[in-house]
């Protein structure tokens, strides 16, 4: 969660944002884990319990990246020590998204 708030803190607003999802029951008790972790910058939604069933995960840490129209790109299950597959996605995402010449 770390590497990806600071890759989060890289983007723009206006281009990409990271979005967490607090699976936990209460909570309260996933706000703790991420202090405990130090905070992260990026906003997070509360899932209550009910995330697994509606997005029909694993496990966690699960990362989807969406396109402009809320599409999946690509989705990792657990997390190694690099940033760098889910960097390279969101990267060449935002890449076939730009305008012509920009």
């Amino acid at each position: 969660m770390p590497l990806l708030d600071a890759f989060a803190a890289e983007l723009s607003p206006s281009e990409a944002v990271v979005l967490g999802l607090n699976e936990d029951v209460r909570p309260s008790d996933g706000l703790k884990f991420l202090e405990g972790l130090g905070g992260v910058s990026y906003a997070s939604a509360a899932g209550e319990g009910r995330l697994r069933d509606r997005y029909d995960y694993r496990g966690l840490p699960y990362t989807i990246v969406l396109d402009r129209e809320l599409r999946v790109v690509k989705s990792f299950y657990g997390f190694g020590r690099s940033i760098g597959p889910i960097r390279d996605v969101v990267l060449a995402e935002l890449a076939s998204a730009a305008p012509p010449g920009g």
